[in-house]
Parts: structure tokens; sequence; C-alpha cells
């Protein structure tokens, strides 16, 4: 009961990333689909074992099916006996309140005699939302060109579409945008502009394990506050820096960042730490070791804000 109640949060939390992931992953192997799916399965097991808050909970499955980008499957008997009877209340309530709200779709496959400005158009789209807000019915329409044909963008295609754009907004520019302040980076020349859109558009995940020890645990707790400083810390590198670097060079101390720090707290030094974590790299292409030195220096600068040990 100790260890699940412990787990709950982290899971949910795990299935949330992996779910926003997979919008910008390609997994036709099905592999990573079939992970999220045993993932959410723990998940529910780990709820029945040590049932969260049921409004809450039930909150949370409403909206994954009913704004979610369509994975992963929600099967409500697998998580009846979390949510109780107040919690099966509440989903009731939730799904007729979203029956409140009605969706239109109307296609127009485009056969204008030099088409209407939008290169590539094949259908204006038109969609119409119904709702009922505080007890007063709104309605608002919006308009939309797709430059898929009806054969391969149907009305329920183009509706589903429309609603995962926000999830992009929502998901990747607003992290981008407000978190990591994109659109106040110093990146001007070189590289610089490319290689940030990459690192910037990268989930800032660390491969960690689930229950560490030591300097382990410390990184494990601090990872958010240290990978996002890093970020933030690299739009204000030299503009040399950006000539000259590769996205490599950028990505390289985040995705060994637990390597790194476990060699800092061994008492050695950064550049020590850096040519050890990195000899591959530099072994391939000794100039890289001078932009990566400016890398894990930056590094060690948030693993010490974040009261790390470090030399």
């Amino acid at each position: 009961m100790g260890e699940a109640s412990v787990a709950v949060p982290a899971l949910g939390k795990a299935v949330d990333r992996m779910t926003s992931a997979l919008m910008y992953m390609d997994s036709s192997s099905g592999v990573l689909g079939n992970d999220l799916a045993y993932l959410m399965e723990v998940y529910a097991r780990a709820c029945r074992a040590a049932p969260p808050r049921p409004a809450g909970l039930a909150a949370w499955l409403v909206k994954l099916v009913c704004d979610g980008p369509g994975w992963p499957d929600v099967v409500l008997r697998e998580w009846a006996p979390a949510l109780g009877p107040k919690g099966l209340a509440e989903v009731a309530r939730l799904v007729d309140e979203r029956a409140a709200e009605t969706r239109t779709v109307k296609a127009l496959t485009l056969q204008t005699p030099g088409g209407i400005a939008f290169p590539h158009a094949e259908q204006a789209v038109r969609i119409t939302r119904t709702r009922m807000i505080a007890g007063k019915r709104t309605r608002e329409t919006v308009y939309l060109v797709a430059s898929l044909p009806a054969a391969h963008a149907q009305p329920a295609d183009l509706q589903q579409w429309a609603r995962l754009e926000w999830h992009i907004e929502n998901r990747l520019h607003w992290i981008r945008d407000v978190t990591f302040h994109e659109d106040a980076h110093r990146a001007r020349t070189g590289n610089g502009p490319a290689v940030t859109a990459v690192d910037l558009s990268a989930p800032p995940v660390l491969d960690l394990p689930p229950s560490p020890t030591g300097t382990a645990a410390a990184l494990h707790d601090a990872r958010d506050q240290v990978v996002a400083g890093y970020w933030h810390g690299s739009r204000d590198l030299p503009d040399g820096f950006w000539e000259l670097a590769t996205e490599t060079d950028v990505r390289a101390p985040v995705s060994r960042l637990a390597e790194f720090a476990a060699a800092l707290a061994d008492g050695v030094t950064a550049r020590d730490a850096t040519e050890q974590v990195f000899a591959d790299l530099v072994a391939a292409d000794p100039l890289r070791a001078r932009s990566l030195l400016v890398t894990t220096e930056l590094l060690t600068h948030q693993l010490i804000a974040a009261r790390l040990p470090t030399v």
C-alpha cells in the first residue's frame, strides 16, 4: 500500500509524458505503443492498490479520452475499483457535461480555377462549435484549409487534427517560449539557430533509475531544475561558439548528465569529467573538446545551483 501510494503520482506523470512524446516520435513498429499500454496497465494496478482522489482520477481519464491524441486506450472497468462509486459518478457527470458540446464539420473539395490563393489547398473546412457555458449557449465558427484530398482526410480526421493543434501549442510551444525562453535566445549566427531549435524541441527526459540512491537520488530530484537551467543558459553562449558547435555538442551534456554528475561527485575536475565521460566524442573529433568544455561548464554551474556534489 505504501509503495503503491508513492508510485501512483510518478506513474501518472510518466503516462502523460509518454503520451505527449508519441505525438512527435515514430512508433510505426508498435513497440512504443505497446510500452505505453503496459505503463497504463501498471498505473491502473497501482491506483487499485492505493486509490488517488476519485474526482481527480475521473477528470484525468475523461480528459485523456476526450482531449487526448487517441492513445492510450482507456478501459473503464480496469479503473472502476480505484474510482469507486464517487469516481464513477464523477465520470458520468463529466461525460454528460461534454455531451452538451456539439461540433459540426463541413468540408468542400476545392475545384475553383486557379485555387484560392493557398498553395496546395485541396479542401476548405468549416467547423462549428456549440457549447453551453454558465447556462448560456455560445457558437463559434472556424475556417480551415487542408492540403489532403477528401479520400485521405475525412471530416472526423479534420476535427481530430484541429483539436490536436492545441496539444502542440500547449505542450510544445508554451514550453519553448515560456519555460525555455526561446524568443529571447541570442543565437543568431552559424549553426546556432538550427541547433537551438532542435534542442528546445527535444523533451528534457533523463534516463535515471526509478529508485536511485546517493548522488543519483539527488540528481533524480533536481533533474528538471538542472536541465531547464541548462537550456535557458545556452541562449547566452557567445556567437563564436555557435559558429563552430554542432547539435551533438549541445545535447551531449544532457544526454549523459547522470554519468557527468557521478564523475564530478567522485572528485574529478569538470575538465577531467568532460574528457572521461565524452572520451568517444573527443577521440572522433579532438576539436570538439573545446565546444564540450563550454557546454559542460554551463552544466556544472547548473549542478552547483541545484546543490549537487561537484568539485
